[in-house]
């Protein structure tokens, strides 16, 4: 997944991390299912260390080379299943977790439980969700993994955590080869007329 697989647009994938780096004012950050690093890399150039977790031992070792080749030694690799993190409880004071929050409401209630266990007190946690309100102007019939801001209020409600801000992400069809530019403008203009394929969901504990 993401933008070395090409998976994504990389206008989506810049304008997602812009937005996130806005957020990000911490000397340690908990990138939680951080796959190959897309995020991590940026957040590791304004963080003093990052903890880049993922399961996945091949997109660790990709990562790992990634980093070596950039010179990022403040990114701490470990490999764990996220539905239980190896920190203390009330120990992380901000968490980023991206494209992961996506496989039905038990799994993100419990992954989102772990994250508010993890976080400590004003801390602050940055997470993404597909859309309900996209998938209905394009008439997908499963929304199973795809939330409504009210959908949203009620699960970050339900695991106790505050919800800062909803931020709409990716107006644009998601196209894989729209240059940069084309895509901020596009972007731009698609927000006028077509609700987010994403929310970017600022809370905290």
């Amino acid at each position: 997944w993401g933008i070395q697989s090409n998976s994504i647009p990389k206008g989506f994938f810049e304008k997602s991390r812009d937005t996130i780096m806005k957020f990000i004012d911490q000397n340690r950050v908990c990138d939680v299912g951080a796959g190959i690093g897309d995020y991590s890399f940026p957040l590791a150039k304004k963080s003093k260390i990052i903890f880049h977790c993922d399961l996945d031992l091949e997109a660790i070792n990709y990562s790992r080379k990634i980093a070596y080749e950039q010179n990022l030694n403040n990114i701490l690799f470990i490999r764990c299943d996220y539905m239980f993190l190896p920190f203390k409880n009330s120990s992380l004071p901000c968490i980023t977790c991206i494209d992961v929050l996506e496989r039905g409401e038990e799994h993100d209630n419990k992954l989102l439980e772990q994250l508010t266990l993890k976080i400590k007190s004003h801390g602050i946690c940055i997470s993404d969700f597909h859309s309900k309100e996209r998938m209905k102007l394009t008439r997908v019939k499963d929304f199973g993994d795809r939330y409504s801001k009210n959908d949203l209020k009620s699960l970050f409600s339900k695991n106790d955590m505050n919800i800062s801000e909803i931020i709409g992400m990716g107006f644009l069809p998601q196209l894989k080869n729209i240059p940069g530019l084309i895509y901020y403008i596009g972007n731009a203009i698609g927000k006028i007329f077509l609700p987010p394929a994403r929310w970017l969901v600022i809370s905290t504990k």
